[in-house]
Parts: C-alpha cells; sequence; structure tokens
C-alpha cells in the first residue's frame, strides 16, 4: 500500500470499525448498511472516506400504470439550477403530475471563483467544469443527494 512515506509507515483499513491490513474487501448484496471507510497511517494519518450506499440497498421503483415498463414514452422534468433539497420537495408533485423523472444539474464538486468572468459571478457553464469527483456542489451536499434519490 502507498503512502507519501511509504518505506516507514502502515495503513489500516477500517471498514465499519474493522480493522484489516488488506486494502480490499467483498461485499454481498446480504450487507445492506451504509458502509464507513477509514484509513489510518502508523504515523497517526488518517483518512476518512465518503459513506457508501451499495446499489442493491436502492429502494424499489413504484410502478404505476402508463410508467416506461410496457414501453410508454413519458415525460422528465429538467431541474436547470435548482437546488437537491428543492428537487426532493417537488418529486411528489411531479410523479402526480406523470413524470417518470427529473433531471439535474452536474453533482460533483465545480469550478467557483470570486472574480467576475464575462460580467458574472459563477456563470451557469461553471457547474460543467468539475474540478473532483466529490458529491458536493453548488445545488447541495452528498447527504442532500441521497435524500433526493431516495426521496424520489
Amino acid at each position: 500500500t502507498k503512502h507519501r512515506y511509504a518505506s516507514t509507515v502502515t495503513l489500516t483499513y477500517y471498514f465499519d470499525n474493522t480493522a484489516q491490513s488488506n486494502k480490499c474487501k467483498r461485499f454481498t448484496s446480504g450487507y445492506t448498511d451504509i458502509l464507513k471507510t477509514v484509513v489510518v497511517g502508523s504515523d497517526g494519518s488518517t483518512l476518512e472516506l465518503p459513506d457508501i450506499d451499495f446499489v442493491w440497498n436502492a429502494r424499489p421503483i413504484a410502478s404505476r400504470s402508463g410508467d416506461y415498463r410496457n414501453g410508454q414514452k413519458g415525460g422528465v422534468a429538467e431541474m436547470f439550477g435548482w437546488p437537491h433539497k428543492d428537487v426532493k420537495e417537488e418529486c411528489e408533485f411531479l410523479a402526480k403530475a406523470g413524470y417518470l423523472g427529473v433531471k439535474l444539474f452536474p453533482v460533483h464538486e465545480q469550478l467557483m471563483s470570486t472574480q467576475p468572468f464575462e460580467d458574472a459571478i459563477n456563470p451557469w457553464y461553471f457547474m460543467y467544469q468539475p474540478v473532483s469527483y466529490k458529491l458536493d456542489g453548488r445545488m447541495g451536499t452528498r447527504e442532500e443527494l441521497r435524500e433526493l434519490i431516495n426521496t424520489c
């Protein structure tokens, strides 16, 4: 396992507070919790990774007559510029109105500036300029996104 001081630091991996020296761990669909992962170096350094919610934990999609399962087409609401919290609040209304889904702004961390660019602070197209894979961006946090997905 690599570390910036690889020859002197040993890493320990904690998956749900269970320590192991191997960086890999297998999970099956029998695991239904949200996984907490922490890496600790023998020098005291610590890296806490974002919680992992496995795909098999997803709630089943409610079936409605006239939805896509029988080949019907349907509308998708584009929530351009809507924060995650606001989209979550509108999901029930949109579902009752017959929409099959919502389209969000990119959810990753985006380019942000404190200086005007072409007479605008952080214009809309900055949303499409990712700076990391973090799921925290201008529209909300990772936890707000998780709540939106579980609600919608």
